[in-house]
């Protein structure tokens, strides 16, 4: 009910004592289930830290894609950036693994703009590589012309301008042209 009426903190303070005192030993996918529960509400909260917690007491006992997603945004939140981007390359490789490339894509085109604005451009450009493969597996061409604008930026801001901006016309001219907005924009 606290949940469903968006009383989120209340739900998690259910939630944790029920998971305190929860037998152990009994049916431990409904315990994951309100573990999950619980990380939710510490999310939807702005509980970073409780939300962290539990969601890597999910990753351990139930590993899934999604799970490293939420854990990677709860530690960009919390400005854990070394652990933030390693739960999204976790979470590309499981996605990858899933068979989900786009997915992968997402995640290590995440990386690579949070390497970019960190001045790694070289570590950004080796992930755009490793995302290009994934976003061309997926057939995702607005991935694929987001990641062609990325590496153009990187390139320019290396000293390529020339080469950079080249880079980012052609990947502004091909989303254009398939009537991709969102990743002209």
């Amino acid at each position: 009910e606290h949940y469903q009426a968006h009383a989120y903190r209340d739900a998690a303070q259910l939630l944790a004592t029920a998971l305190e005192s929860w037998p152990t030993g009994s049916d431990e996918e409904s315990r994951l289930t309100a573990v999950d529960a619980l990380a939710r509400c510490a999310e939807l909260s702005g509980d970073h830290t409780a939300a962290v917690r539990s969601l890597r007491e999910l990753i351990d006992r139930r590993p899934a894609p999604d799970t490293e997603r939420r854990l990677a945004v709860q530690h960009e939140l919390l400005g854990h950036w070394p652990l933030a981007l390693s739960a999204r390359e976790a979470a590309a490789i499981a996605f990858t693994a899933c068979g989900e490339a786009g997915e992968a894509a997402t995640e290590r085109l995440a990386v690579a703009t949070h390497l970019r604005s960190a001045a790694s451009f070289q570590a950004a450009l080796e992930t755009l590589s490793h995302a290009e493969v994934d976003a061309r597996t997926a057939q995702r061409d607005d991935l694929v012309c987001r990641i062609g604008g990325l590496r153009g930026n990187i390139l320019a801001r290396q000293g390529e301008a020339a080469r950079g901006v080249a880079l980012v016309q052609a990947s502004l001219d091909k989303a254009l042209e398939l009537g991709l907005t969102a990743a002209a924009a």
